[in-house]
């Protein structure tokens, strides 16, 4: 019982991990957008 439950933990982190590199590529997108906007 106590694999499964770290074994679900891992992939929650694995997930979480996921959502904020998401995160910082579309942030990067929106600000190389934002400077050939600008130029």
């Amino acid at each position: 019982m106590k694999g499964l439950l770290s074994w679900q933990a891992a992939i929650v982190d694995v997930d979480f991990s996921v959502q904020c590199l998401k995160l910082r590529i579309l942030n990067n997108l929106l600000i190389l957008l934002s400077f050939n906007i600008v130029e």
